[in-house]
C-alpha cells in the first residue's frame, strides 16, 4: 500500500512540474511565445495578446541592428571612402546620430579614403557634455583626408567626456597649409572636454607650412578646462623637406601638439611618437604634461615651453634631432624632468642642444646623451635670464654624456652636476666623471651648490678660534699655579 501511494505521489509531482515548466528560450518573463516569422523577422507576443515584432539582425528585414544598440556606420549615412566623393556631410550626419545616442561611431576601411572638404564637429548641438566612442578600422595609413580649406580644422572635438578615439587617422592633404588634424577646444555650454582618450591615432601633416597635429585650448570658453585627456600610442608625422649639410630641413611652422590654452591641464602621452616637425611638444600655456616613453625622431625642437608650467618625461628615445629643448618667458618658474632617457644623434645648428632663456628648474637623472664621432661643447647646455632674482636651476644626476668639460655655460643659475660619466666620441677608450659644484656665475651670486662649503669652512674656523681659545685658557692656569 504504501508503494502504490508513493507512486502515485510521484507521478503527481512530475505532472504538476511539467504545467509549471516552460520551454527554454521560448517564454520570457511576461511574454508567453516567441516565434519567428521569414517576413515579420521575430514576433514576441505577451500575455495580453498583443504582438510586436523585432528584427532578426541580419539587415535582410531593412533595420539596422547595430543601430538598436547605438552603434553607427558611417556608411550607413552614405560615406563612399572612395577618395573623390566629399564625405563631409554623410561623416557628420553619422557623427550627430552617436552624439545624441551617446553611442559608438564606426569608420570601416575605406577601398580608397574618405574625402572631407569641410570640417568636422564632434560636438554636442545642446548645452551638455557629449558621451560617445570612436573607432577607425583598418587601414595601416589614414582613413579620413582633410582637402581644406587652409586655415580651418579637419576635426573640432568639444564638449567629449569618459569617451575615446580608437585608430582614427587623418592626413592633412596635398597644397593644405595652416590647418590643424585635431583641434580639442571647450566652451560655456558644453562644459569642460575632459577625462577621454585617444588610442592609436594619427595625424599626418605632409608638406603645407604650419600645419598641426593635434592643438588644444584654441577654441576656449566659459571658465571650462581642458584636462585628463590620454595619449596612448598616437603619431605625428611631417614631411622632409631634404637634408642640408647632414641636418634634417622642415616646413615652416608644422608642430605636432601645440598647447596653447590656459585652461589646459593634466595632459599624459603613453608610447607615441612624432617625427619630421619643426616642433614637437609646444607649450605655449597650461601645465603637468606627462610623458612615458614617448619618442621623437628628426624633429627641429622636441620641447619648447613658453608661459607654462610643468613637463615630465620618463624614459623614450630621442634621436637625429635639431634642439631637445627651448624654455623662454617664463614668469611661472616652471620644472622641466628627465628621467631614464635617450637622447642621441642630435646636431644642433648652433650647438645649443639646451636653451633656457629665463628661470625655471632643469633636472636630468639617468640620461644618456650620445653622439658619435664628435662630442658636444659648452655650448651644450646655455643657460641665461634676464631677470636677477629668481635664479635658474639646473642639476644633471647619474647617466653619461659625449662632451667635452665643461658643457655647460651658465649666466644666473645655480648648477650641480653629480656623478656623470663622461664618454669620449672615440670609442669609449677615455672615460671619466663629471662632479661639479657650483659652477661660476656671471653675476657674481653664491651658487646654491657652494653654500654648504661656505658653511663648513666658516665653522671650522670657529672651531679652531675655540679650540684656541681653550688651549690658551689652560696654559694660563697651569702658569698661575706654577
Amino acid at each position: 500500500m504504501r508503494k502504490i501511494i508513493a507512486a502515485v505521489a510521484l507521478v503527481t509531482l512530475g505532472l504538476f512540474a511539467c504545467q509549471q515548466s516552460e520551454p527554454v528560450g521560448q517564454n520570457l518573463p511576461n511574454q508567453t511565445t516567441i516565434e519567428s516569422e521569414p517576413d515579420q523577422g521575430i514576433l514576441v507576443t505577451n500575455k495580453s495578446g498583443a504582438t510586436q515584432s523585432h528584427p532578426r539582425g541580419d539587415g535582410s528585414d531593412g533595420v539596422n541592428y547595430n543601430q538598436l544598440n547605438n552603434v553607427f556606420n558611417i556608411k550607413d549615412y552614405g560615406a563612399k571612402g572612395d577618395g573623390s566623393t566629399d564625405d563631409r556631410a554623410a561623416i557628420q550626419a553619422a557623427i550627430d546620430a552617436t552624439i545624441n545616442a551617446k553611442g559608438k561611431l564606426i569608420i570601416p576601411a575605406p577601398s580608397d579614403y574618405y574625402r572631407i572638404n569641410g570640417t568636422l564637429f564632434f560636438q554636442p548641438k545642446k548645452a551638455n557634455q557629449a558621451f560617445y566612442e570612436v573607432e577607425g578600422q583598418g587601414h595601416w595609413g589614414f582613413q579620413i583626408v582633410y582637402q581644406g580649406p587652409s586655415g580651418q580644422p579637419a576635426a573640432v572635438v568639444i564638449g567629449m567626456k569618459s569617451g575615446s578615439f580608437r585608430n582614427v587617422k587623418i592626413k592633412i592633404g596635398d597644397g593644405v597649409t595652416n590647418s590643424v588634424a585635431w583641434d580639442i577646444g571647450t566652451q560655456g555650454e558644453a562644459g569642460s572636454t575632459s577625462a577621454f582618450t585617444f588610442y592609436d591615432c594619427m595625424a599626418e601633416l605632409n608638406r603645407g607650412s604650419g600645419n598641426q597635429g593635434f592643438r588644444l585650448g584654441h577654441i576656449e570658453g566659459g571658465g571650462a578646462d581642458i584636462s585628463q585627456i590620454l595619449f596612448s600610442n598616437c603619431t605625428v608625422w611631417g614631411w622632409s623637406a631634404g637634408v642640408d649639410k647632414g641636418v634634417q630641413k622642415h616646413y615652416p611652422g608644422q608642430i605636432a601638439w601645440n598647447i596653447t590654452g590656459h585652461n589646459t591641464l593634466q595632459l599624459t602621452w603613453v608610447g607615441g611618437s612624432t617625427s619630421f616637425v619643426e616642433t614637437g611638444i609646444k607649450l605655449e600655456q597650461g601645465g603637468s604634461m606627462f610623458f612615458f616613453g614617448f619618442g621623437a625622431s628628426q624633429t627641429g625642437t622636441d620641447f619648447y615651453m613658453a608661459y607654462a608650467n610643468n613637463i615630465s618625461v620618463y624614459g623614450g628615445r630621442f634621436e637625429a634631432g635639431k634642439k631637445f629643448l627651448v624654455m623662454e618667458q617664463m614668469a611661472a618658474h616652471p620644472i622641466f624632468t628627465v628621467r631614464d632617457a635617450m637622447i642621441e644623434e642630435y646636431r644642433p645648428e648652433d650647438g645649443i642642444m639646451f636653451h633656457a632663456k629665463s628661470p625655471g628648474t632643469l633636472f636630468l637623472e639617468s640620461v644618456a646623451i650620445n653622439r658619435l664621432n664628435e662630442d658636444y661643447d659648452s655650448r651644450m647646455f646655455t643657460l641665461s635670464t634676464p631677470l636677477s632674482k629668481p635664479y635658474g636651476t639646473f642639476s644633471i644626476r647619474g647617466g653619461k654624456i659625449n662632451a667635452s668639460d665643461p658643457f655647460i655655460t651658465s649666466s644666473g643659475w645655480r648648477v650641480k652636476v653629480d656623478n656623470v660619466v663622461k664618454v669620449t666620441a672615440n670609442n669609449l677608450q677615455s672615460m671619466g666623471y663629471f662632479n661639479t659644484i657650483g659652477f661660476p656665475s656671471q653675476n657674481n651670486e653664491p651658487e646654491l651648490s657652494t653654500i654648504p662649503v661656505i658653511l663648513i669652512v666658516a665653522g671650522a674656523i670657529i672651531l679652531i678660534i675655540f679650540l684656541a681659545i681653550i688651549i690658551i685658557l689652560i696654559i694660563r692656569k697651569r702658569a698661575e699655579r706654577a
